[in-house]
């Protein structure tokens, strides 16, 4: 599956085009995504949609962290010692040994098919290189709202293509989330102490850095070169006693805040521009996405949808054309022409500062050649 971006100017309604040869995919429709795929060839061409898992009682700071499963739901790990390329699947890490290891723990839950998890990306990685030689672990829980996104393979690309170097656990059947309380498909962070507790929750993105500075005073009461004070969360090194206690306890120094406003105006330059709500299909969750002039059709099998090209879309709905299958999971198209606007597609209007289509194909020669906005070519999707 790949996250595939089109970008565009600014907020004002566009269409997007995407053309495939032989496309046989799963896929979702992410935030700010829309569009239309054309296809060229014949039989299974493409499928789009996707499932909302729900979320469950979520644990609060004082809690146990729970530990990850293992026997009948065992989990599989990337970037623990014995994963490589070749193996993808590492050694197993546990909260217990973590715990004997005097370990801070951060346990970030996120979903390479949303958007909001990949705006928390680069602090990870800072994260990541700041705070591991002080005893931090971040631990990756990948857990999607789509269900074909939780193969090992998907989340291994998806963690290659972030530039995660961080262990990460692909929670395929829920188990982690379920025990945690975390919601697929939404960004949310546990903080543990070093006697296995959890510190704090904290959920999307709004409170970034607020977690970096428990991961630094946590991390400091271990390591006295470990300052989280007015020089900023870098790590810096000075001297010992009641000046550095002072500085452990102090607020966000006027650096870090500098970095925290400069992030939240980067954020706030799509945040505040209208866009549009995610997109998904399929007769689960998704029947209310198509246009009111279309309808998924009775019964199992494909169904003929007439062409609607010439028809204006509402924002967020979908237009159809030619033959596709509806299934929980989202819609799979039968059949393409070799050329022309009028052929097997899927039209969706939306706002947004950029696209984001999320695609599963079965070979490597079924990717789609290009994709445009608003008549406009782009380029070939990665």
């Amino acid at each position: 599956a790949n996250m595939i971006p089109a970008t565009g100017g600014g907020g004002m309604p566009r269409t997007m085009v995407r053309r495939a040869a032989a496309i046989s995919a799963v896929a979702g429709i992410m935030l700010a995504l829309v569009g239309v795929w054309r296809s060229v060839g014949s039989t299974e061409l493409l499928t789009v949609g996707g499932v909302y898992l729900g979320s469950f009682g979520q644990l609060d700071a004082g809690d146990a962290a729970p530990d990850f499963p293992v026997g009948e739901h065992d989990v599989e790990w990337l970037n623990t010692p014995g994963s490589s390329p070749q193996a993808l699947r590492g050694e197993a890490l546990s909260m217990r040994q973590l715990r004997r290891e005097k370990k801070v723990v951060l346990l970030h839950f996120w979903d390479y098919t949303s958007m909001r998890s990949h705006l928390a990306m680069p602090a990870l990685r800072r994260w990541q290189e700041r705070y591991a030689p002080y005893g931090v672990q971040l631990i990756g829980v990948h857990r999607s709202r789509f269900n074909f996104a939780d193969r090992l393979v998907h989340v291994a690309r998806a963690v290659k293509r972030s530039g995660l170097c961080h262990a990460v656990v692909n929670d395929e059947h829920g188990d982690i989330s379920a025990a945690y309380g975390a919601k697929a498909g939404e960004p949310s962070m546990f903080v543990v102490g070093t006697d296995g507790r959890i510190l704090s929750v904290h959920e999307g993105l709004e409170s970034m850095s607020q977690v970096e500075y428990e991961l630094c005073d946590a991390a400091a009461q271990q390591h006295s070169d470990l300052w989280c004070g007015d020089e900023g969360l870098r790590g810096w090194k000075g001297p010992a006693g009641a000046k550095l206690d002072a500085r452990r306890k102090s607020t966000l120094s006027a650096l870090a805040n500098s970095w925290v406003v400069w992030i939240t105006w980067r954020v706030s330059r799509y945040a505040c521009m209208h866009k549009t709500e995610d997109v998904t299909l399929g007769t689960t969750h998704g029947a209310h996405a198509l246009t009111q002039l279309q309808h998924y059709g009775g019964g199992e099998g494909p169904h003929r949808f007439t062409d609607l090209s010439g028809v204006a879309l509402r924002e967020g709905r979908v237009a159809l054309s030619g033959l596709w299958e509806a299934h929980g999971q989202g819609v799979t198209v039968r059949e393409g022409k070799e050329s022309g606007l009028v052929d097997t597609h899927l039209r969706v209007r939306y706002s947004g500062k950029g696209a984001y289509a999320l695609m599963g194909v079965e070979k490597a020669e079924a990717m789609p050649e290009y994709m445009c906005t608003g008549g406009e070519r782009g380029s070939a999707p990665k």
